[in-house]
């Protein structure tokens, strides 16, 4: 006979999972609001992991990290970002997502994004771009659902996005789950 302070095997444990991830997500949130304090990251020990888990975590699903990890990657002040920083932060408001992308394909038709920034423009803009097509819908909402909000992602992936070096970098992050099953596969 299982005790009460005992979990039994078929039991559900969602409540200290959830608590757990609740926590997890709070000190997380707390770190980059600090660092996203800190003027001149660099000067950090290990400053360099620091901005590539920074940059991955820019394309977390939850907005609020995603958010905050970009602010924090703008201390970095790299050059291909700061002249696009806030078409890219337009993209985490609900409200102004919409008018982000049209922003986007508005720069790619006038020419105004320079060939020397598209590479890792791209980069980035992918990532935080995979984030919020992964993201879930909130109850209460915003103007859009995901299914418009993927649609819209796409169809800004398709204007704006000109090599296929480009797109690569979006559809890696889509296809990453599934890499192992392609290496491991004889016949692919």
């Amino acid at each position: 006979m299982c005790s009460l302070t005992e979990s039994h095997p078929l039991s559900s444990n969602r409540t200290v999972e959830s608590k757990d991830t609740q926590l997890v997500h709070r000190r997380l949130v707390s770190i980059l609001k600090a660092l996203s304090a800190i003027n001149g990251p660099q000067q950090l020990y290990k400053h360099e992991p620091l901005r590539r888990v920074i940059f991955v975590l820019s394309g977390n699903a939850d907005t609020a990290i995603a958010q905050l990890a970009f602010s924090c990657l703008l201390k970095y002040k790299p050059k291909h970002v700061l002249t696009y920083a806030q078409p890219i932060q337009d993209l985490f408001d609900k409200k102004q997502f919409q008018d982000a992308l049209l922003q986007f394909r508005t720069l790619q038709e006038k020419g105004k994004i320079l060939e020397d920034d598209r590479q890792d423009l791209f980069a980035t803009l992918s990532r935080v771009l995979f984030g919020r097509f992964v993201t879930r819908d909130s109850v209460g909402g915003g103007r859009m659902d995901s299914s418009a909000r993927r649609t819209a992602i796409a169809s800004m992936l398709a204007s704006v996005y000109k090599s296929n070096d480009e797109i690569e970098s979006f559809l890696g992050l889509v296809t990453r789950p599934y890499a192992s099953l392609v290496e491991s596969d004889p016949f692919v």
